[in-house]
């Protein structure tokens, strides 16, 4: 996996779904990215390392030393970063997050494609008006 400082992490990309018939999809540019709190490594040993493997805030708050900044100035301290701040390390690091970027738009533009039916015929059965239902 690609790591940050050899640690694995996850990006939370916030979609909304405005309208589905016709379907229209909005992707914030804005999310999270969380890191694990023990550093990786592919040993065989290591495999059972929840704080290695997993990055979500429930298991690796608990652990001994998980920081976190406190505020927006603050948005690549610790364990939980903001988008911006993986913009700005992919940048220092020479990476290209822009192709990082198009990727995860790619993903859910076909994630979206693959649901669009079901989807479009679960609101017509279900929802009245489509303009009172959000979730």
């Amino acid at each position: 996996p690609h790591l940050i400082d050899g640690y694995k992490y996850d990006m939370r990309v916030y979609v909304a779904v405005t309208c589905v018939d016709p379907l229209r999809v909005y992707v914030y540019r804005e999310g999270l990215v969380r890191l694990a709190t023990e550093r990786y490594s592919d040993a065989d040993k290591n495999l059972k390392k929840r704080c290695m493997h997993l990055t979500n805030y429930s298991v690796n708050v608990k652990r001994e030393g998980f920081t976190m900044g406190e505020g927006a100035a603050e948005d690549d301290v610790g364990f939980k970063w903001s988008l911006s701040a993986l913009r700005r390390h992919f940048d220092e690091q020479g990476l290209d997050f822009c192709e990082v970027w198009a990727r995860c738009k790619d993903v859910i533009t076909k994630t979206m494609m693959c649901v669009e039916s079901k989807l479009n015929t679960l609101m017509k059965m279900h929802v009245p008006d489509r303009r009172n239902c959000y979730e």
